[in-house]
């Protein structure tokens, strides 16, 4: 007598509040404080400056409409990697899934190294540590995460909230400790660069580098498979994952600004 093939599926125990948090986390990184100092360095102007990150944010926006409706088309696990299969076929979507994997894979990495120098710049006799503090980090960050997606999620939603107030502050004190003067990058000498290239192209260049800050956006879409109700919650975490964002970018950004 033939036994019938076991299926195994991912538990659907995922919410809107874990949608929001992968998607905070994903993207709010070490990009945002290091990519408004580049900014500064191709537009000398603050007008220019916010308008390319709102402009970069309302790109993101509209990102978030088609793969909110691709995610509650195709709730599976995975992301982009089933809705370009599904489109272009097999080829195009084992591409656009290792492809995916490798970048995945390579953040964590990179997030710990960055963690490791920003620890040793305020603790300087780890320095000769600051390799293994980014090992040490990267291996208990995998440790957590492999005990179950439960556990998973509620880490991501902490470390996400943390990660919302710590900037919170941030913009604050920001805005209250106006009197400390920070480096003036009016004062830099980049006329030279923008009559080169053309503010046009200063501007479009600086657009580039703050989509790829807005980059992790759509992390709520490698997990629909394990939401409750993908159709529903998937898209209220990607709007509300991006608007957060861009609130914060922004905010920053005006911040800086104030104290220049």
């Amino acid at each position: 007598m033939a036994t019938k093939p076991v299926k195994y599926q991912l538990k659907s125990i995922l919410g809107v509040a874990f949608g929001i948090a992968v998607g905070i986390g994903g993207t709010i990184g070490v990009g945002i404080l290091r990519t408004p100092g580049d900014i500064a360095g191709l537009l000398n102007n603050p007008w220019l400056i916010i308008a390319c990150w709102v402009l970069g944010g309302i790109y993101v926006l509209l990102g978030v409409g088609s793969y909110a409706e691709l995610a509650a088309m195709l709730p599976k696990a995975g992301g982009a990697y089933n809705y370009v299969k599904r489109a272009f076929g097999d080829y195009a979507g084992f591409l656009t899934g290792w492809f995916d994997y490798i970048i995945n894979a390579i953040s964590p990495a990179y997030f710990c190294l960055v963690i490791g120098e920003y620890l040793v710049m305020l603790f300087p006799p780890l320095k000769d540590l600051k390799l293994i503090i980014s090992l040490t980090l990267l291996i208990l960050f995998t440790l957590i995460h492999l005990r179950d997606i439960k556990t998973g999620s509620i880490i991501q939603q902490i470390a996400s909230f943390t990660k919302v107030i710590l900037f919170a502050i941030l913009i604050f004190s920001l805005f209250v400790f106006s009197g400390v003067k920070s480096h003036n990058f009016s004062d830099q000498d980049v006329s030279g660069s923008i009559v080169k290239g053309g503010i046009l192209i200063a501007f479009l260049k600086s657009l580039q580098l703050i989509v790829g800050t807005y980059d992790g956006w759509m992390g709520a879409c490698f997990f629909a498979e394990e939401d409750k109700n993908p159709g529903k919650n998937i898209p209220r975490s990607l709007f509300f994952a991006a608007l957060i964002v861009m609130f914060i970018y922004v905010s920053l950004n005006l911040a800086f600004l104030h104290v220049k």
